[in-house]
């Protein structure tokens, strides 16, 4: 009887221990419960201010994206003002220009008709002393018939 209240006490601790490994476990499991439960509550918190930092930054770029596209429409409206301004410039150079060489044209011209004014004030004194050498070899040659 002994052996078998021994065996009977053996198995008894036997399930003792597979009970107290088994609580062991059990507590571990918990503990490991409790900590997977604190990390999520802490990536639930982190993902919760991670989204915010994102709403931040979207609202942020949105805004530089507005302000943006604002300054690239007026630099538009900058640089066709720029474009009219420069076209403008040119017609006017080229008008200076053209009246420049109208200038020199008309210098050119000026000057042609000075010349033409010197010859033919030239012409007419080489006339107007033939007329007065003609008139003298006249009135000489009247003496002379007269005579």
């Amino acid at each position: 009887r002994t052996s078998v209240l021994e065996v009977n006490c053996r198995d008894l601790r036997e399930r003792v221990s597979t009970y107290e490994v088994a609580e062991e476990d059990w507590d571990e499991r918990r503990q490991q419960e409790e900590m997977f439960q604190l990390r999520q509550r802490e990536c639930n918190a982190l993902t919760k201010s991670l989204e915010s930092q994102c709403d931040n930054l979207r609202a942020e770029l949105q805004e530089q994206h507005r302000i943006y596209d604002q300054e690239r429409e007026e630099c538009r409206k900058c640089e066709k003002v720029l474009e009219s301004k420069l076209q403008t410039l040119r017609k006017e150079t080229e008008t200076h220009h053209d009246s420049a060489l109208d200038m020199v044209s008309l210098e050119t011209t000026i000057e042609q008709l000075k010349e033409e004014i010197d010859l033919k004030e030239t012409e007419t004194e080489l006339h107007e002393l033939n007329e007065e050498n003609l008139k003298h070899e006249l009135q000489e040659t009247e003496q002379g018939y007269k005579q």
